[in-house]
């Protein structure tokens, strides 16, 4: 825990750094876009109330960093991501992503209703589908028919907007898709990446736009009508 006036909290990027800080003192919230530039984080930090304490999340840029505030003599801590409680609207957003999986692999359209805005866009590899109502319909088509089929998502990244109303995610998906008795093997798998913008409606947050790139595919494309 921080004894100083003044504390920071930094969002260190290989190319630019968010920073906040706030006065103990005052209450004051104080915020500004950096450069990754050490100079430029002293300076700024030493236009601050003092005495002042530093808190950053360790990630590829190292401890380049806290090595040479804590030499300018600014306390300065690197905390484990692990060790960082996430907003729980972070959870929401990423669990909206893994419901979609397991909707597909159940079945279950009414649960995948809820991932979903009524006016959706989705994008794979043809002309846009547009409503949910078409979405269902030709997830249906490539579904219904298999034995089974597993979805798994992973490498989540998401991006929350200025407003907190809107987002962007992307993720990985590997899908597993079985259909028995199909000619040529059946089994097909498919590796690939969804891109998402997210919006927070009335009843929570939901995809608004999908696009999913198909990166690979293992297998017998005619598994799922290819």
């Amino acid at each position: 825990m921080f004894t100083e006036r003044t504390s920071v909290g930094l969002d260190v990027h290989a190319r630019s750094v968010a920073a906040a800080a706030i006065d103990g003192v005052t209450g004051e919230l104080i915020q500004a876009k950096l450069t990754p530039s050490y100079e430029h984080i002293r300076s700024w930090i030493g236009g601050l109330p003092g005495p002042v304490a530093v808190a950053y999340e360790a990630g590829p840029t190292g401890f380049g960093l806290h090595r040479f505030l804590t030499a300018a003599g600014t306390r300065c801590l690197v905390a484990a991501p692990s060790k960082l409680q996430k907003p729980s609207g972070d959870r929401v957003k990423t669990d909206l992503l893994f419901r979609y999986a397991y909707a597909l692999d159940e079945r279950d359209w009414a649960g995948l209703e809820s991932c979903f805005t009524p006016e959706v866009v989705f994008r794979y590899g043809g002309p846009d589908t547009n409503g949910y109502a078409a979405v269902e319909a030709a997830l249906r088509a490539g579904l219904e028919p298999l034995t089974a089929s597993q979805h798994l998502v992973g490498n989540v990244t998401v991006a929350l907007g200025d407003d907190g109303k809107t987002a962007t995610s992307s993720c990985y998906v590997q899908g597993q898709h079985v259909r028995l008795g199909v000619a040529g093997g059946d089994q097909l798998l498919l590796g690939g990446r969804y891109a998402d913008r997210l919006i927070h409606a009335t009843n929570g947050w939901r995809i608004a736009e999908r696009a999913l790139d198909v990166l690979r595919t293992t297998g017998n494309g005619a598994v799922i009508g290819l």
